[in-house]
């Protein structure tokens, strides 16, 4: 265990001491990659993710939120009622637009992640996974989170943290 711990103080001695060279660099390179993924966020779908204020545990959609917002990505919250796609969404829904510096994060964290149907040998059985680990945030918590493709006009606040809300699970219809 000694050896595993003093592997990783090494590791970060040695990523503190090569950020300290290049600092300048690195803080350029952490610009340019934040200003690109803004600029694609502005320009190709998706352009956001919804979670609707009316989820079967609000709670969980907050944590979700909670955990995507602690690693950088902005969540924003409807002001107002609004209509994203041709579906209506109630005032107080979640807004995680994608013209924002950590994108690419929380586009994977929040996207359908498909296993491929990669086969054995033509028309064989299906390949196994690797693990059993899933990408997709989500289906893990047991939230909905909808992919917006088109460019839409919605009145946003932007939230420094996520609030917890006391609140009984809503029971929805289907």
């Amino acid at each position: 265990m000694s050896d595993i711990v003093d592997y990783e103080f090494e590791s970060a001695m040695a990523l503190l001491d090569f950020s300290s060279i290049y600092r300048e660099n690195f803080l350029r390179n952490m610009y340019q990659m934040a200003s690109r993924a803004i600029k694609k966020g502005d320009e190709e779908p998706p352009f956001a993710y919804v979670v609707p204020a009316l989820q079967r545990d609000l709670l969980a959609a907050q944590h979700m939120l909670d955990i995507l917002e602690q690693c950088g990505v902005e969540v924003h919250q409807a002001i107002a009622d609004f209509t994203a796609d041709g579906v209506g969404y109630p005032k107080d829904s979640y807004v995680v637009l994608m013209a924002q510096p950590y994108r690419a994060y929380a586009k994977d964290m929040l996207e359908d992640q498909h296993y491929p149907d990669l086969r054995q040998y033509e028309d064989g059985p299906p390949v196994q996974p690797y693990d059993v680990s899933g990408w997709t945030l989500p289906y893990q918590v047991g939230v909905k989170a909808v992919e917006v493709i088109r460019p839409f006009d919605v009145e946003l606040v932007k939230l420094n943290e996520i609030e917890f809300q006391d609140v009984a699970p809503i029971v929805l219809p289907g």
